[in-house]
């Protein structure tokens, strides 16, 4: 119980300001690797198809920046947070220049977890084909342990993949 109560306050947190923005692209403020990794709190949060509020702290001086948000509006739902994500999420995977500095594996991985959603499933698809998500380049030098990571993490989106429907709406990339 613990453990929902601190991933709810994370979510009500600095993460979520990532999240309530009026833009999907990153600003300064939103670094794609910042938003995938706050991908996370919305894929372990129980409440995520909920239309409660968050407890959002609104004290914060960045929460006066007219240009992010609409600071009239000010109530947003665990519901609200998932959509900003998954919106954000399907406008990256149409290409690695919308997400610079961030490896498409870091947004694959806590999609892997979310459900109930068809864009998930393109965003899944789109990523899978894409020189990111294929393995690091010939030329590009990365460690063991990243190695390793990027393995498990294709192992996870392959066996996602290959459990989808095989006709119809097929999630499989187009090669």
């Amino acid at each position: 119980k613990t453990n929902v109560k601190n991933l709810i306050e994370g979510l009500g947190s600095s993460d979520t300001d990532q999240w309530i923005g009026r833009k999907i692209t990153a600003s300064p403020n939103q670094t794609p690797l910042g938003l995938a990794v706050s991908l996370w709190l919305i894929a372990l949060d129980p409440q995520s198809d909920s239309d409660h509020p968050l407890p959002i702290d609104w004290t914060t001086r960045c929460f006066e920046e007219r240009d992010w948000w609409d600071p009239d509006y000010r109530l947003f739902s665990h519901y609200d947070i998932r959509e900003q994500a998954l919106d954000w999420s399907t406008y990256v995977a149409h290409g690695p220049d919308r997400h610079p500095g961030c490896s498409a594996w870091a947004i694959v991985e806590p999609l892997l977890r979310m459900q109930g959603d068809s864009r998930i499933s393109i965003v899944l698809s789109q990523l899978a084909g894409s020189a990111d998500s294929s393995g690091a380049s010939q030329a590009e030098q990365i460690p063991a342990a990243a190695a390793i990571e990027r393995g498990r993490i294709a192992a996870l989106l392959h066996a996602f993949i290959v459990s989808a429907p095989s006709e119809g709406d097929s999630i499989r990339p187009i090669t």
